[in-house]
């Protein structure tokens, strides 16, 4: 015997009710009669099977209530439209606000019943743990687009709008997904590393980047497969994260930061947050270009600026050192190292290979080799002394 659907419109669907409600395990099965076998009279029972003529008790669909309570949003969904097209239908809204009073307000309230599920059904997005949880997911999104779907409708049937019409579900779910990453991004709950060597700043940053690194990748093997392809979620949450991390790491550098802080929080943009980005896995499901970038160019510009002085300083610094270790040394009649015949110094050496770790790093930082040829601008004095 063929399964019925929690409402007439499911028989629309490109699903079967059995197909949409099996993640949900045996709960569902509860709500479905078995069906009671009597025999009618003159039937008899041959070798313990009752005769062709025995009759079956009709199935019980499951009400709105069982439905909620078994997360499967999508079908108590259905039931209310059903109940909405029944209401509204065929009267007009006087005859209908007089005659239904009482179940326009019941509709009305199992409408904010159901929202309020749907809500926290998504609130839960990037924290499933549980088949079931999942399949929650997949009902409320479903639930969401059919109630999209129905506001269009009583749009263009042009009735007076309802107090629930339109229920604009597609824009409260993606309000609550722009909290939901803003409070994970607050909250971080990835440990932080070796937080006795970094700043609160520097803290603040790797604890931002790594959750938004964590949260991007479940999204792209979770979250993603709960919603249609036309919804494109997972540039929705790129979109996301990488705003509400823009908007962090710009006050962060309103601040006067110390050239420390200023390292840590150049390297995060130019460096590690693009290589975050540039995973395959969310490579192949982000379009990366469209972010742009996470700080605008002025504040980004005197960051570099800020960067490449320290690194610039740093390398004269040294420099001098080792020169002045090298004079110091020739002053008490030290020797330099024979090589073949040849005075040798370790000079030369020590100071190529210090230049060169310095431009490398600050060229992996910038991304610009134009801007890094500032750091041996001046090593025209050293080459003359």
């Amino acid at each position: 015997m063929q399964t019925q659907s929690c409402s007439s419109t499911t028989a629309t669907s490109n699903s079967s009710p059995e197909q949409t409600l099996r993640a949900g395990g045996k709960w569902f099965k509860k709500f479905w009669r078995s069906p009671i076998i009597r025999p009618n009279n003159g039937s008899s029972i041959t070798n313990g099977h009752q005769s062709p003529t025995e009759e079956e008790q009709p199935v019980v669909n499951p009400t709105f209530e069982e439905c909620l309570e078994g997360q499967y949003l999508f079908e108590a969904a259905q039931l209310l439209i059903d109940r909405e097209k029944h209401l509204f239908g065929e009267l007009t809204e006087a005859d209908a606000l007089k005659a239904h009073e009482e179940a326009v307000k019941k509709l009305a309230a199992d409408y904010e019943a159901l929202e309020m599920h749907i809500k926290q059904t998504v609130q839960q997005s990037l924290s499933l743990g549980r088949e079931e949880e999942v399949s929650a997911l997949i009902s409320a999104v479903k639930a969401i687009n059919l109630e999209e779907e129905q506001d269009q409708l009583w749009r263009q049937r042009c009735r007076t709008p309802r107090a629930w019409r339109p229920k604009k579900w597609k824009e409260h779910h993606d309000k609550v997904l722009h909290e939901l990453v803003y409070s994970r991004l607050e909250n971080p709950s990835s440990p932080t590393g070796d937080q006795e060597n970094q700043s609160s700043i520097q803290a603040d940053i790797q604890s931002m980047g790594r959750q938004l690194k964590e949260d991007m990748e479940w999204v792209v093997e979770v979250v993603k497969n709960c919603y249609p392809p036309e919804m494109d979620i997972c540039n929705f949450y790129a979109r996301q994260y990488h705003q509400t991390f823009s908007a962090r790491l710009r006050k962060i550098a309103d601040f006067v930061l110390d050239d420390k802080d200023c390292s840590f929080l150049l390297r995060w943009v130019k460096e590690f947050y693009p290589g975050i980005l540039e995973k395959p896995e969310l490579a192949s499901n982000i379009n990366t270009k469209a972010l742009g970038n996470l700080l605008p160019d002025k504040l980004l510009k005197a960051l570099e600026e800020q960067y490449l002085s320290k690194q610039q300083s740093d390398l004269m610094i040294y420099t001098d050192r080792v020169l002045d270790e090298a004079k110091k040394e020739w002053d008490q009649g030290k020797e330099p190292t024979r090589d073949v015949g040849c005075y040798v110094s370790p000079v030369a050496y020590g100071v190529i290979q210090f230049i060169n770790g310095i431009v490398t790093s600050a060229h992996i930082t910038v991304r610009d080799p134009h801007k890094v040829q500032k750091i041996t601008s001046n090593l025209t004095d050293f080459m003359q002394r």
